[in-house]
């Protein structure tokens, strides 16, 4: 009687000191956002519900929205760029392709970031004539009539925001400065 005695109590004390993780529906919005730190800038996945700077087990496409089911753990301690959470995938609930004349803004920049192991990296990599790829995420391609101002962006180190439109997977079309 004893034993069953001590084995329910350490089997209660067990589940008192055991972590419960909330879990949260999200929604990301078709495309990510530019954002710049005081060491470095990235794209980042963009939700107005919580801020996921990464989550594990998901493969995130361009022109999609999607509602997501996350694990959210809060962590001891946070990272040096301010991340407090860790989120991992539990489920895709949809995904959705915005319409094909669905518009939307993002930063560019054409200043030097830096990787994860501190290593320098182009924002801007010129794949072709008139296409770029940024941030190692995203295929620019740019019209005739925006390469000039464009070019002052890349050769002037300067920061616009642009106005795009999708046009393939991961891929996007520049139609304003």
């Amino acid at each position: 009687m004893k034993t069953i005695i001590r084995y329910f109590l350490i089997l209660t004390s067990l589940i008192g000191y055991s972590q419960t993780i909330p879990t949260k529906i999200i929604t990301f919005e078709p495309y990510m956002s530019f954002e710049n730190y005081e060491h470095f800038k990235r794209l980042v996945l963009k939700t107005l519900d919580v801020h996921v700077d990464f989550l594990e087990g998901f493969a995130y496409e361009w022109g999609y929205t999607y509602t997501l089911k996350i694990e959210e753990t809060k962590l001891s301690s946070a990272l040096s760029d301010g991340t407090m959470y860790e989120h991992k995938l539990i489920k895709v609930l949809s995904k959705e392709k915005v319409s094909d004349d669905y518009e939307f803004k993002l930063t560019l920049d054409s200043q030097l970031y830096y990787y994860a192991s501190g290593e320098e990296g182009d924002t801007f990599k010129k794949t072709e004539e008139g296409v770029y790829q940024y941030f190692e995420k995203l295929i620019i391609e740019v019209p005739e009539e925006l390469k000039g101002d464009f070019s002052k962006i890349l050769n002037n180190k300067q920061t616009k925001r642009g106005q795009f439109k999708f046009i393939g997977k991961n891929k996007v079309k520049l139609i304003g400065l």
